[in-house]
């Protein structure tokens, strides 16, 4: 395989190389070219202390799916780099790079809700093939990706597959890639898919307990890049522990939190958190605050921060000797200049206000259980809408309602590849409830069989997927009842309908079963409570299947509204607003033509029955009406029962 190609530059020489755009030297575009190259494929670019890039070349063509064995650049070559390396890495990352085949995606409308105009989605199969499926319509288009991987425990409690293992006789007595290395290709495979739909401003937060915590921090850094490292949480997920925890009670699991860019993203003060008040004693037009001296010897030092500050009564200011070592400015003296008002001179020092604020920043250690919840509090939140805990080891909905609260704005798209049993489409809707924010939900699960354990009489679910998805729809109906939001993510009821999910067995009795109740807000009223349901598994011959299946071939987004119209004395699906029309028809005539062209908006595509014409001839005539009717329209041809379909103009 071709070694890993180099550039060299010299220290002094790169600021100038990232600042001088107009430079036409080739080593400065080189130069400038691979940091392009670092923004779209942090794990093929790597740049040491002594500014020296690395560029993997082989893993750059397989992103780009062209043949590695092409003629080194002359830009000097090493061989060797810091890297995670397990058996089946490179196989991983070729069948990640692997283009989609034609898929069959089925849009279940009975176990949808609201389906015509939610834009939440779930789709049940493997999120590899989700993950595909999204490349084209969400690239750069998800704020927040959730990811609670099974944990390669090897546990035959947990109810979906978790163990990622190859027999060990393959590998040699003593070669643990039989237990780490397919449970690291698992992840890595993903890994490289979902950093394409992170938005530049958003991130992605991991869960992972000690088991794979190093291995899944080693390939973040690769696939996300060590820059955009943000912070690993630690979440106390038990109160004590029991005795067979080994030597050391394990009390604790990880987050692994990641930037798209580490200079754009969009993470803001943990809103929940409490300052206490009386640390700011002090009060002016602007609030309460406290005071911060302005020169630091904790901070690295610069001489340039070192220059006087003159008082208003004249004094002036340099920054002090503290404990024998030189201090500096927090500010520079431009900053000073601007924000002087904020300054505080008192006994012989100078201060910044420090207002207190509505949150703080965020802390590494999530230890209240009344803000973030432990495994007890997940298995009641199902409880709270199951009687039963079917699934094992739930997260809480308070702890991903913290988790999405800490990404600043409210209108965005959560992505959550591992949605087990549904907990974070339950906190999306919960965080709306409580700030009437417009967030949308992305949830991927497999139909994994569910066990028998602690199932109760009221819940007919089989499968994982079915779980979740029962939970989007009662944990929807019962907040469009919510009369508040309590601290920590939690919520109070109408006290008068408290056993409506435990007296009605099934779908059409609990929506039947339930009425929202007239003093409900205008705004809590307005939540999207719904949900999309879109199979890989299931096969459908209904005319909004074979919709979906046309839209993931054309790379259109699966969230858009869609309305069924007559037109010209046909039925049509309206997707997107006039986006794409669809017309699934046997047999079709000019007057379908005629009455689409007087709209006032043409469609950019038109999707019609291969069928629908008897004769190549007559398929010909329609095609040629429509490009003179419609010239801006492009038709699309569907098989009926095979789903396929070509481009026909």
């Amino acid at each position: 395989m071709q070694a890993a190609q180099v550039y060299r530059s010299k220290s002094e020489d790169t600021m100038p190389i990232l600042q001088e755009v107009g430079s036409k030297s080739g080593a400065q575009l080189t130069a400038r070219n691979i940091l392009r190259l670092a923004q779209l494929f942090p794990d093929c670019v790597q740049v040491s202390a002594q500014q020296e890039f690395t560029v993997d070349v082989p893993r750059l063509f397989a992103h780009l799916g062209v043949n590695a064995h092409a003629e080194p650049i002359a830009l000097g070559l090493k061989s060797e780099r810091f890297e995670l390396s397990w058996p089946g890495k490179a196989a991983a990352r070729r069948s990640a790079m692997v283009p989609l085949d034609p898929v069959r995606l089925s849009l279940d409308e009975e176990r949808s809700l609201e389906v015509a105009q939610t834009k939440n989605l779930f789709f049940e199969g493997d999120n590899l093939t989700v993950l595909k499926l999204l490349q084209s319509s969400y690239q750069c288009a998800i704020k927040f990706v959730y990811l609670d991987p099974p944990y390669n425990s090897g546990s035959g409690e947990l109810v979906y597959h978790d163990k990622f293992r190859t027999r060990k006789e393959r590998l040699g007595p003593d070669d643990s890639g039989h237990v780490h290395g397919p449970w690291c290709s698992m992840i890595y495979q993903r890994l490289l898919l979902v950093r394409q739909l992170i938005a530049a401003n958003g991130a992605i937060f991991a869960s992972i307990d000690e088991r794979e915590y190093a291995n899944l921090r080693q390939i973040m850094d690769e696939v996300m890049g060590a820059a955009n490292f943000v912070s690993t949480l630690v979440w106390k997920k038990k109160q004590g522990g029991s005795n067979d925890s080994g030597y050391v009670v394990t009390d604790h699991e990880y987050i692994l939190v990641y930037a798209k860019d580490i200079t754009q993203v969009d993470l803001g003060l943990d809103l929940g958190a409490m300052p206490e008040v009386r640390d700011y004693n002090y009060c002016d037009e602007h609030g309460r605050y406290n005071l911060i001296t302005l020169d630091k010897s904790s901070i690295r030092f610069s001489p340039a921060l070192v220059y006087d500050i003159v008082g208003p009564d004249g004094t002036v200011y340099r920054p002090r000797l503290i404990k024998g070592k030189q201090s500096c400015w927090r500010w520079s003296a431009e900053h000073v200049a601007k924000d002087y008002d904020q300054l505080v001179f008192k006994d012989g020092k100078v201060y910044t206000k420090n207002y207190l604020k509505q949150g703080e920043k965020p802390r590494s250690l999530l230890i209240d259980s009344e803000r973030f919840g432990r495994t007890s509090f997940g298995k009641a939140d199902l409880q709270e809408l199951f009687a039963c805990c079917p699934f094992s080891y739930p997260k809480p909905v308070r702890l991903i309602s913290y988790l999405i609260g800490l990404m600043q704005g409210t209108d965005f798209t959560v992505l959550d590849l591992f949605a087990g049993s549904g907990t974070t489409a339950q906190a999306v809707m919960e965080c709306n409830a409580k700030d009437g924010g417009t967030r949308k939900f992305i949830l991927v699960q497999r139909p994994e069989p569910l066990t028998a354990k602690g199932m109760s009489a009221d819940l007919n679910c089989s499968t994982l997927s079915e779980l979740a998805i029962e939970r989007i729809r009662r944990a929807g109906l019962k907040l469009s009842c919510c009369t508040k939001t309590v601290r920590g993510g939690g919520t109070q009821f109408w006290a008068d309908k408290p056993d409506v999910y435990a007296e009605n067995s099934g779908p059409n009795d609990l929506l039947s079963g339930l009425e929202v109740p007239p003093e409900l807000p205008q705004d809590r009223a307005n939540l999207d409570l719904g949900v999309r349901v879109l199979s890989l598994e299931r096969s459908a011959q209904s005319e909004l299947s074979q919709l979906f299946t046309v839209l993931a071939q054309l790379d259109l987004p699966f969230d858009w509204s869609f309305e069924r119209k007559e037109q010209g004395g046909f039925t049509v699906y309206d997707y997107g607003h006039g986006a794409v029309l669809v017309c699934l028809e046997p047999k079709l005539s000019d007057s379908l033509l005629a009455a689409l062209a007087s709209s006032t908006q043409e469609p950019h595509y038109l999707i019609l029955r291969q069928d629908a014409f008897v004769t190549e001839q007559e398929r010909h005539d329609y095609l040629e009406l429509c490009a003179v009717l419609l010239p801006h329209t492009q038709v699309q041809l569907v098989a009926a029962e095979s789903h396929s379909s070509r481009e026909a103009t």
